[in-house]
């Protein structure tokens, strides 16, 4: 059969399937491509935020220089707390307004190769002030802080905000661990689909803090829409409710097996992954080759090998797995996707479809 073309969908599972941390990213930024023949001597001054256990430790940004830059030799270094005598000093000197920050000194500050966008360079001296979450010296306020909350009512299945919460913290992100939950038929939540016209749930709010997130809210804005109070997921988790309350995303397997076959591919290990990559998986049915519902399903869907594995149509809801699912299979006129195709696996039996 052929394969019917779908279109490639960038949404929030997208983003939330790859995980990242702050300071790999940073890392990034700070990669260098050559090599100094003469050694630099740096001193450093990290500047911390007072009763900040949520502020990014700079230690680790400090590593990251030094593992990048193998010319440098740190001459002396120093932690000093923003409110003290010395760190209000230099925070004024060099008009640092955030803290946590960092403040490197050398004669050779420009054979550093430390990126203008990253750190800022004046004279000889370089300062990183772009932290996350970090205390606003003017206000006193902690900045940073994301607060995600959740409209929805009841439901095993439907995906929970410390999923959400997971996926930032591994981009760095921090969340406020007080997670309001609105009820869908609350005054309250229809004001807000009514502003957004959203028509699914759990639909997810997240706080304006994200927009601290330099790293982060570029990868993520085509996936947000913008309230008054912050920001909205527009595409829906699933599984989740439509418009008309129809639960969708539960997606039922029927794997089409030879129970007499001991060595064919155990077709759990794909049903694994399939749980690994997010899928929820409602139910699971084995159904024999020999059987009449085997022989029915190998002719209708043109079965060349078994095992074999039907996919209901609620994948289509899970679009980050579908272009890999176009590699492996098809998707059938019925919405339903059958697996065809695992390459160089072992463990299949060749069957012809027009003897069922």
């Amino acid at each position: 059969m052929k394969k019917k073309k779908r279109k490639n969908k960038t949404s929030l599972q997208d983003f939330l399937v790859v995980g990242v941390i702050i300071v790999a990213i940073i890392l990034a930024y700070l990669l260098l491509n050559q090599s100094n023949d003469q050694k630099i001597k740096i001193n450093v001054i990290r500047i911390t935020a007072p009763n900040c256990q949520n502020c990014l430790d700079t230690s680790k940004i400090m590593q990251g220089i030094l593992k990048s830059e193998k010319d440098l030799i740190v001459s002396s270094e120093k932690k000093i707390s923003a409110d003290s005598d010395e760190g209000r000093k230099i925070t004024e000197k060099y008009k640092i307004s955030r803290v946590p920050a960092i403040v490197i000194f050398s004669n050779k500050i420009d054979k550093v190769n430390v990126i203008q966008g990253l750190f800022k360079i004046e004279n000889n001296v370089a300062i990183f002030e772009k932290a996350v979450p970090y205390l606003d010296l003017q206000s006193g306020e902690v900045k940073g802080i994301v607060k995600i909350s959740q409209i929805s009512k009841d439901c095993k299945e439907c995906p929970k905000p410390s999923q959400i919460e997971g996926a930032f913290k591994r981009l760095g992100v921090v969340t406020d661990s007080n997670v309001e939950t609105i009820d869908v038929n609350s005054d309250k939540a229809k004001k807000i689909f009514n502003e957004t016209k959203v028509k699914f749930y759990p639909m997810f709010l997240i706080s304006k803090e994200i927009e601290e997130y330099w790293w982060v809210m570029p990868q993520l804005s085509h996936s947000l829409g913008k309230i008054k109070e912050g920001y909205f997921l527009k595409s829906p988790l699933p599984p989740y409710f439509d418009k008309d309350g129809i639960k969708r995303g539960l997606v039922k397997l029927t794997i089409i097996y030879n129970k007499s076959c001991s060595d064919c591919f155990n077709m759990s290990s794909f049903k694994s992954a399939l749980e690994r990559a997010g899928i929820f998986i409602a139910n699971e049915q084995l159904v024999d080759v020999s059987s009449l519902y085997g022989k029915s399903l190998i002719k209708k869907y043109n079965i060349s090998k078994i095992p074999s594995l039907i996919i209901s149509k609620d994948i289509i809801e899970y679009t980050p797995i579908l272009k890999e699912l176009n590699n492996t299979g098809t998707f059938e006129k019925d919405g339903n996707y059958v697996l065809r195709n695992l390459g160089n696996v072992r463990g299949f039996q060749k069957i012809n479809a027009s003897l069922y």
